[in-house]
């Protein structure tokens, strides 16, 4: 299901769909081809800095400030996450 609504005059695009765990509503501002798989896509990439900052390696508790330091960790998190899939 798509269709196109205005709340407040800005132009919403909703989409849905049943998967095997219910069902998926998702709104949107601007159409994309795909409201589904784009929304799908940035899912996984939320759940990954999720797991990053708060649930598994707690990033945001290393305190560290300098960026050198935050590059080498941020690439080694991405290796084990890449790894761990």
């Amino acid at each position: 299901m798509h269709s196109k609504n205005k709340v407040s005059g800005v132009p919403l695009y909703i989409a849905a769909r049943r998967t095997l765990k219910g069902l998926l509503i998702v709104v949107a501002t601007k159409k994309p081809g795909s409201i589904i798989d784009d929304y799908s896509k940035r899912w996984s990439i939320e759940t990954m800095f999720g797991n990053l900052k708060s649930r598994g390696f707690d990033l945001e508790s290393t305190h560290m400030t300098k960026l050198d330091r935050m590059d080498k960790l941020m690439g080694l998190l991405t290796i084990a996450v890449v790894w761990s899939c």
